[in-house]
């Protein structure tokens, strides 16, 4: 008989000690990013393009951005991507930059060695109206942008889809 009572009393120990672990552990970033596209609006009523600014707004006031990576989505029927401007305030330099009007589609990712990256502009996009009517530009969700905090954390980003009305 006591031999069974030994036996139950490290296992009640051990099931303690992981349940209490995981609890101890959690750590949550409060941090988070905003990619936005802002419209130039002096292209709003051109026939011909229509420019927006990429730009991210961080919350992240202990440490500085290190990179942002980034995907939008257009409609090809309204619109076709000519440009993008690469000469930003905040990236000193592009990994890598992909454009696909077939698919409607920007990538690019960008790094920074500056201290302050809280709100700046990332590139400069120019589009080719295609045709008149509703369309969206939709910033992807799985975008992500990177703390310079020596382990590349990822903020997680909010992605927005913009309605848009293109005049021709």
């Amino acid at each position: 008989m006591q031999n069974k009572i030994t036996n139950k009393i490290p296992l009640f120990i051990l099931s303690v000690v992981f349940i209490t672990v995981p609890i101890s552990v959690v750590n949550a970033i409060d941090d988070f990013a905003n990619l936005s596209i802002v419209l130039d609006k002096s292209t709003f009523f051109d026939p011909e393009i229509i420019t927006f600014d990429l730009k991210l707004k961080s919350t992240a006031t202990t440490t500085t951005i290190n990179a942002v990576d980034s995907r939008l989505v257009f409609n090809p029927e309204n619109l076709e991507l000519l440009s993008a401007n690469t000469s930003s305030l905040m990236c000193n330099f592009f990994i890598y930059e992909t454009i696909n009007n077939e698919e409607g589609i920007y990538q690019m990712m960008c790094g920074t060695n500056q201290t302050s990256t809280t709100s700046d502009k990332i590139v400069t996009l120019t589009f080719k109206k295609i045709k008149a009517g509703f369309t969206t530009i939709n910033i992807s969700s799985d975008s992500q942008v990177l703390l310079n905090d020596g382990f590349g954390t990822k903020l997680p980003v909010i992605g927005e889809t913009h309605n848009i009305f293109i005049f021709k």
